[in-house]
């Protein structure tokens, strides 16, 4: 894709959604995440969590997940994902994905896999359109930057279980970094056996990874995987670039029939375990990111009110408006911005 399609895409994404802003009838987001739970019992290298204390929150119950989703079905949201902490720690997950499918909305849930029982597979085949599966190494690897024995083991039987169902859309995720840059070849054969495309991601530089700078490739590195990605990379078999790398200069056409748009608060949002809104799963639960509470507001109302720090490009590094590739990029991951991270351009001269 050219970098002037790229720039007319987002444009033209970015002139519908302010338009309807003006009428008064603000579009309402195409992907709603919720942060089904922050348990979990990994503690993983990389790890966007705080510190222990992210788990002890009240969660939504499902009566009020319920009401939630209705609520999303009914503004005209098209698809609800689970993430976390792990979402099967959730008792009412599948009962969750099962409603939201019921009522018609696509359904997807990112799990690490572990705790995915034998009863969980045949109503994921029912109720869950889409998944990813995080795979962060090839044996020991993995368990050793999940700090999980057999989580590998688990992981990769689940991927394997799922693309088998014949239904649901299977992806495994991995974030690359110096704990498993040696491993991609080995990875993105294993993907090709157990999942129906690859998704690479870029560490997020919060929590525990925040100041380990093992987690977070040198230039040489990520050029060396996007050329792997450019070679490697097939309709069949595909590797998708997560949208935390941002935008990727004359490696954007990596993406292929896709275009970079962090979508925060334009196209998407997360509802947070304990039922505040947030931008993005990944953006820390604090109160500069927070943007309505459901147990006080609707989901309307917050999604109408609240935001305007995305929409109104208030997150945008200044530097990044005079920058000629500021149309299709627009600052590039939010997340990424917090720690100056966020301009792959530069930091990896594409």
């Amino acid at each position: 894709m050219s970098l002037s399609k790229n720039g007319i895409k987002v444009s033209i994404l970015l002139s519908a959604f302010n338009t309807s802003v003006k009428i008064g009838r603000i579009m309402p987001p195409r992907t709603v995440l919720w942060e089904a739970t922050r348990r979990c019992d990994f503690r993983c290298v990389h790890c966007g969590a705080y510190d222990g204390k992210n788990s002890e929150i009240d969660e939504i119950d499902t009566a009020k997940i319920k009401q939630i989703i209705e609520e999303l079905e009914n503004i005209g949201v098209k698809y609800f994902f689970a993430t976390g902490g792990e979402p099967f720690l959730r008792d009412d997950l599948m009962k969750m994905m099962s409603f939201a499918k019921s009522i018609g909305l696509k359904t997807g849930i990112s799990s690490n896999g572990f705790h995915i029982k034998d009863e969980h597979f045949e109503q994921i085949k029912k109720y869950v359109d889409t998944m990813q599966i995080s795979v962060d190494g090839i044996g020991k690897t993995h368990d050793d930057f999940r700090n999980k024995k057999g989580s590998f083991e688990a992981a990769t039987n689940a991927l394997r279980r799922i693309k088998e169902n014949g239904k649901t859309r299977i992806c495994m995720t991995t974030t690359i970094s110096d704990y498993n840059f040696d491993e991609i070849n080995e990875l993105y054969e294993l993907s090709k056996n157990i999942s129906h495309g690859w998704r690479v991601v870029a560490t997020m530089p919060i929590g525990r990874a925040k100041n380990n700078k093992k987690l977070f490739l040198s230039k040489e590195k990520m050029n060396e995987l996007l050329l792997f990605i450019e070679k490697n990379s097939t309709k069949k078999n595909p590797i998708f670039i997560c949208e935390n790398l941002g935008y990727l200069g004359r490696m954007e056409k990596l993406r292929k029939g896709e275009f970079f748009f962090c979508g925060a608060g334009i196209l998407s949002c997360c509802i947070g375990a304990d039922g505040n809104v947030r931008g993005c799963p990944e953006l820390p639960a604090e109160k500069r990111f927070i943007e309505g509470d459901l147990d006080k507001d609707s989901f309307a109302y917050v999604w109408e009110n609240g935001f305007s720090k995305f929409r109104e490009n208030k997150l945008i590094p200044p530097q990044c408006f005079s920058c000629k590739y500021f149309g299709p990029c627009r600052g590039g991951c939010h997340v990424m911005q917090l720690e100056n991270m966020h301009c792959s351009v530069k930091r990896f001269d594409l």
